[in-house]
């Protein structure tokens, strides 16, 4: 997907970017993510560990399933222009899953030299399973 050059105040309150969506996620993904990321906690890839400790199953990194929010976002407004992002992790990314990252504009100011958006954000399953929710502040200059 492309960015479209236009002019900054090109938003409105209420708006969507379109929904990126990630089909059937596999353990073997965790375990690449894992390996970039230095994360070789076993819950993520020990099938055994996890069954030791009583959990149904390997689960994603919280900071795997937050990397589709960064990248959904990045696209959105460009990296530059992105202010500020919190986010909350609220379920477990599980093997086969698929995940759709969307989100909405809530606010929007006109500033002296940008136009500054307020924008929520989440990943779900597209079962509807809430795994990480968060508000973001993009500035797009004049």
């Amino acid at each position: 997907m492309t960015i479209e050059a236009g002019p900054a105040d090109r938003y409105s309150v209420g708006e969507s970017y379109p929904e990126h969506i990630y089909d059937d996620i596999e353990k073997s993904d965790f375990v690449r993510w894992g390996g970039t990321a230095g994360d070789f906690n076993p819950v993520h890839w020990d099938t055994a560990h996890v069954e030791a400790a009583g959990l149904p199953d390997v689960f994603g990194q919280g900071m795997f399933t937050a990397g589709f929010i960064s990248y959904y976002l990045t696209e959105w407004f460009v990296i530059r222009n992105i202010k500020r992002w919190s986010s909350r992790f609220e379920s477990r990314l599980m093997p086969g899953e698929t995940v759709v990252v969307s989100g909405e504009i809530t606010a929007k100011s006109m500033l002296d030299d940008c136009v500054e958006y307020e924008v929520t954000v989440s990943a779900r399953t597209d079962t509807d399973k809430v795994l990480i929710s968060g508000d973001a502040t993009a500035e797009i200059p004049r």
